[in-house]
């Protein structure tokens, strides 16, 4: 019979982290936000078919109602377990944990509802707040604030107290990782945090501060889409180092989860275009004097992600002379880190591929493709490559048309050639070699 969704198989090795595989007769998948199924990348446990354990329903819900609503709301005939899980290429799972409030740890699933039980049933205790600070792909630690009654103190007896209660009557995986007091209950009527206080909202919604006299009305939406900008390559920057990490640590599962990321925000960099289109060229002129001579060039997030990339260009830190020392210390670390290329190679070379020279990364990169059962991961990875080579270019695309849209061919507000340059970094490639092994499959 079977009683569980993955589990272990004695005919497969035994990897750390990850489970063998899905029982037999549970065909167990990965929805993503949409409702569609997915490899290598986490999404919801669900069970598409019946499996021959299953319940049919709980005990005392004539209807069913309270059956349906708690496995089958989200995806109509499909049931949804309530944990995060990622089918690798292999066969191979990873269980992340709960999609839900229930916590789990180490495999034990732990309702928050338990834990406040037992521990405000204690008269030192008057409120109480557990978190797992773990995310996906690591385990974090359990943490418990407490709010105490008049006259209690957190001290060594009260956490050892703690502690014994909810190991003898839940589990040991229950006992926190650390105790915390604080002097405030939790909620919305206790709480300090607020959304606008987490996001620091009043700072955030001031930094918009329009230049032109006499105001133009499109100048605010020209600095919100150029911030927004300036955040997602912010998060960009996060993501892909992650991945080079990932790489470096040979965690290619990983690494393809974090450029898809990455790619899904590069599209909607592109898609962000169609936003300034709606600026009119003579809305645009009502302001573009204003801006000399700061210049979309300067990004120095922008030349971070291509640097990262794999598109060095030592120049630029000497070109530019606006560059605060803070600036120019980031774009020296990035022209001396590792690229996203470089860590791509190392993956390749501990598998014992030639990495040598370009011709033998060519001939090492059409083995992984014409042998996909055996480097499958590999081959999946250099087409998350290719994938952030191809959105980037038609970022590019995409932004000197609307420039030309915009101002023609008029030089640029910091002294560039404007439409000219932009159309001569249209046909750039991170990574040609990926390109070029098309041509020999």
């Amino acid at each position: 019979m079977c009683t569980g969704f993955v589990g272990p198989c004695p005919l497969l090795p035994v990897r750390r982290g990850i489970i063998a595989g899905p029982c037999l007769g549970a065909k167990v998948e990965a929805f993503d936000a949409e409702g569609k199924p997915v490899v290598g990348q986490v999404g919801e446990l669900v069970l598409t078919v019946p499996m021959p354990s299953m319940p049919i329903g709980f005990w005392g819900d004539e209807t069913g109602e309270r059956y349906a609503a708690s496995y089958f709301a989200q995806y109509p005939g499909v049931w949804r377990h309530g944990d995060w899980i990622m089918n690798l290429p292999d066969g191979g799972c990873i269980i992340y944990g709960r999609s839900d409030a229930t916590l789990n740890r180490g495999g034990v699933r732990m309702g928050t509802s338990e834990f406040y039980r037992i521990v405000e049933e204690l008269p030192e205790v008057t409120d109480s707040l557990v978190i797992d600070t773990g995310v996906l792909g690591r385990e974090g630690r359990l943490v418990l604030y407490l709010v105490l009654a008049p006259g209690a103190t957190l001290d060594d007896a009260l956490r050892a107290k703690i502690s014994s209660q909810l190991r003898s009557e839940l589990s040991p995986r229950h006992v926190p990782d650390e105790m915390h007091h604080s002097g405030r209950s939790f909620g919305e009527e206790g709480g300090r945090l607020t959304y606008g206080t987490y996001l620091h909202l009043p700072d955030l919604l001031d930094q918009q501060v329009p230049l032109a006299d006499p105001p133009a009305h499109d100048e605010l939406l020209f600095i919100t889409v150029h911030q927004v900008y300036e955040l997602w390559f912010k998060q960009l920057l996060y993501e892909l180092v992650a991945a080079r990490d990932a790489m470096d640590a040979d965690e290619t599962w990983l690494a393809r989860h974090l450029m898809q990321r990455a790619q899904v925000i590069e599209r909607l960099l592109v898609s962000q275009v169609d936003v300034i289109e709606t600026m009119t060229p003579q809305d645009f002129l009502q302001f573009r004097s204003t801006l000399a001579p700061a210049s979309g060039l300067q990004s120095v997030q922008f030349r971070e992600l291509e640097f990262l990339s794999g598109a060095k260009d030592h120049r630029f830190v000497g070109r530019f002379r606006g560059l605060t020392e803070s600036e120019r210390e980031r774009l020296s670390r990035r022209l001396a880190e590792p690229t996203l290329w470089d860590s791509f190679l190392g993956v390749l070379g501990r598998r014992g591929l030639d990495v040598t020279s370009d011709d033998r990364i060519s001939e090492s990169l059409l083995a992984i493709a014409r042998d996909r059962a055996a480097h499958d991961d590999l081959w999946q990875l250099a087409e998350s490559l290719l994938n952030h080579d191809e959105v980037s270019a038609l970022w590019r695309a995409r932004h000197v048309q609307m420039v030309e849209r915009q101002i023609g061919t008029k030089s640029g507000t910091g002294g560039s050639t404007g439409a000219p340059y932009l159309h001569r970094r249209v046909p750039l490639r991170y990574y040609p070699l990926l390109w070029e092994l098309r041509d020999k499959l």
